[in-house]
């Protein structure tokens, strides 16, 4: 009987980061975050094992990941201490957020656009409705100009001493 040698199966930092195991293992976790940060995250993970506890880490902070190939992405990370008889030991879970933000970003532009709109479409009601107050005032004008006619017609109808009247082309009153 033959044996039939089974590959790894293929780890989600491999898939995300693009590295084969064997190159991580030994490495520092540094390699997978872009230089600028490494100084900066060894202090941080030294005041981490200091004060140990499951967290998100970064509230409020863009965390970036490089791959392999030197593509930076966006990432969520949580971090959780892990006790053992050897130490203790930190595990980290990743997330790649890539497709997470450039929905954030679409709807970021898209409320934006909206509120555009918005400020837009107000401006215009705002004009409409100033025409409507003009009109409505123009209006409110005429109608009190013709009660005010119809009231002298009416006064001068009553008292003129005279016999007044309309007649149609039939002679009718």
């Amino acid at each position: 009987r033959k044996l039939v040698h089974k590959p790894w199966p293929t780890f989600q930092t491999e898939k995300i980061f693009g590295y084969d195991r064997q190159e991580l293992i030994g490495k520092s976790v540094e390699i997978l975050m872009p230089e600028q940060f490494h100084s900066q995250h060894v202090a941080h993970r030294l005041e981490y094992f200091n004060n140990a506890h499951t967290r998100p880490m970064g509230l409020d902070l863009e965390l970036f990941g490089l791959k392999k190939n030197g593509t930076k992405f966006p990432v969520e990370i949580a971090l959780s201490p892990l006790r053992t008889s050897k130490g203790m030991f930190v595990t980290s879970t990743i997330r790649d957020i890539t497709e997470k933000k450039k929905v954030e970003n679409e709807i970021r532009s898209l409320n934006e656009d909206l509120e555009r709109r918005v400020v837009e479409r107000t401006k215009e009601l705002g004009r409409v409705n100033e025409e409507l107050k003009n009109e409505i005032a123009g209006r409110e004008k005429l109608e009190e100009s013709l009660r005010r006619s119809k009231e002298y017609f009416r006064d001068l109808v009553e008292n003129i001493s005279e016999v007044y009247y309309i007649s149609d082309d039939q002679g009718r009153i």
